[in-house]
């Protein structure tokens, strides 16, 4: 249904559908989120995508690539540059992957995607 919403641009209906998947004890996992950002995004309402990006955060649910990306993109429709600034600061900071075999002369680098892991 939130996905539905997103397709039509209906970000108020989706933002309504957000709110009772919380109080119907409903957890909204990132692609529930995602939907209701790209919403709020076809609607123009850029400070509701940026309130959700920080609830998600809030509420301990991992904003993904998909998150920022739309985040960044109202933001860019708004001509929000701090916004966008601190968007892309958050994502190189939160997307860095950690490697199990550092590379020290020698040493080699990880050779495998198994070998490295988000952190």
């Amino acid at each position: 249904a939130v996905s539905a919403c997103d397709k039509a641009g209906a970000w108020a209906q989706a933002l309504g559908l957000l709110r009772r998947m919380r109080t119907s004890h409903v957890l909204p996992d990132v692609v529930s989120y995602n939907a209701v950002i790209s919403a709020c995004r076809k609607g123009e309402q850029t400070d509701k995508c940026l309130r959700l990006m920080h609830e998600m955060q809030q509420r301990h649910i991992q904003p993904n690539m998909i998150s920022y990306g739309a985040v960044i993109g109202a933001c860019a429709s708004t001509a929000d540059a701090a916004s966008i600034f601190h968007l892309l600061d958050d994502v190189a900071t939160k997307t860095r992957f950690t490697c199990a075999q550092h590379h020290q002369p020698g040493a080699g680098v990880a050779s495998t995607s198994a070998d490295c892991q988000q952190p």
